[in-house]
């Protein structure tokens, strides 16, 4: 059976609803969402420190700062780190709907043929 790491403790349900508060606005308002926690895994916290987890939205990630993170995913990948990737050319904006208005059907009234009449 493979090893699994253990557990790093249980996430309080304070921080767990500040998250999905957070992350659903910045889902919304189409902003940087950056979870990080101090000290990393392994590492001991500084003295007279305690261990913090860094909570960050809004435009905090630049295109130089984005390529450098994605390329260090690449390069620990072996060690678990991951990222995705999806394409919003077909989302919309908050609040409006994916599907077509729809429409009121029109009714369809046949019109008589005048040109043979004539």
């Amino acid at each position: 059976m493979a090893k699994r790491d253990q557990p790093h403790g249980t996430i309080p349900a304070v921080l767990q609803r500040e998250l999905a508060v957070m992350l659903s606005r910045a889902l919304e308002n189409r902003d940087d969402f950056v979870l990080t926690w101090e000290p990393r895994p392994g590492e001991e916290p500084a003295p007279g420190s305690q261990p913090v987890a860094h909570i960050m939205t809004g435009n905090l990630i630049t295109v130089c700062r984005l390529n450098a993170l994605l390329g260090r995913v690449m390069v620990y990948e072996d060690e678990g780190a991951r990222s995705v990737t999806v394409p919003l050319n077909n989302v919309r904006a908050a609040g409006q709907s994916s599907d077509p208005p729809k429409r009121k059907p029109q009714k369809r009234v046949a019109k008589k043929d005048q040109s043979a009449h004539s």
